[in-house]
């Protein structure tokens, strides 16, 4: 059932977050330059903001287009990819009280040399991840706090996922490849590959345990075997646009791309774990 209806004053052009509380929900938007008169498509970058239940906010942020975030744990502070008017990219952290910029994670640059593509925070808050493409593409992670590099790892194609299992980071690359980093207290020097699947990879969730993934491609949605490397069985034939496990792993929601958007088509499917 629809627990509650939000206005979004703009066109939204990214994936909304929620802080770790539930009390903030962020969507970054090209708002209207006048509310008033929407068809004359003159719009500006900004971000909406506020509880889920209402009432929202919208805040101009200059030249700086938000894109893909993450709220780090705890705060109402969120490390989001930006992008300026010259088209270059980069990953900062941003005071949504404040509407202030702050730590570049990623310098600023043209996609054709680095990209970022996707981000995560490990649960305690203090390491970030961030998967890149262009010529750079791979995974680099830094400490939150001082905006430090800690490591790196190349691949040979654009990063299309990257998530936190614990003290472990799993990401994903547009090839198939499916690598696995221990960052703990013994942390490896270098990502692992874990398997090589034949389905390119677009976007991919990972189960809380570390044992099994939802990986979405061209050809529909599959779900991993991480333990005896291998795709399991296929979920959809539908491309899906984003994949998110409960935080308890008993269910995983895949909203799907639709290509005829009547009411009845779903756009969302929620699977539930069940026993053999």
């Amino acid at each position: 059932r629809v627990l509650s209806t939000l206005l979004i004053p703009g066109h939204n052009v990214h994936p909304s977050l929620l802080s770790s509380d539930g009390t903030m929900w962020v969507q970054a938007v090209r708002g209207y330059d006048n509310p008033a008169r929407p068809d004359i498509y003159k719009t500006h970058p900004a971000l909406v903001y506020g509880s889920p239940k209402g009432p929202l906010t919208l805040k101009k942020t200059g030249s700086a287009s938000l894109g893909k975030g993450v709220f780090l744990p705890g705060t109402r502070q969120a490390v989001f990819i930006v992008s300026d008017k010259r088209r270059r990219y980069s990953v900062r952290s941003y005071d949504v009280a404040r509407n202030k910029l702050s730590t570049t994670y990623v310098r600023p640059a043209k996609a054709r040399r680095r990209v970022p593509t996707d981000l995560a925070v490990s649960k305690d808050g203090k390491i970030l991840a961030v998967g890149l493409g262009g010529k750079e593409s791979g995974t680099v992670f830094y400490d939150v706090e001082t905006g430090a590099k800690l490591g790196s790892h190349a691949t040979g194609s654009e990063v299309t996922s990257v998530s936190f299992v614990g003290q472990e980071l799993l990401f994903s690359d547009l090839d198939g490849r499916i690598y696995r980093w221990k960052l703990g207290n013994k942390k490896e020097r270098s990502a692992r590959l874990l398997m090589k699947s034949r389905v390119r990879i677009l976007t991919m969730a990972v189960h809380p345990s570390g044992a099994s993934a939802i990986i979405g491609g061209m050809s529909g949605v599959h779900l991993v075997d991480l333990h005896n490397k291998k795709v399991r069985r296929k979920l959809l034939r539908s491309r899906a646009i984003d994949i998110r496990f409960s935080d308890d792993g008993n269910k995983v929601a895949i909203g799907t791309q639709k290509s005829l958007q009547l009411a009845k088509t779903p756009s969302v499917f929620v699977f539930v774990n069940s026993s053999p």
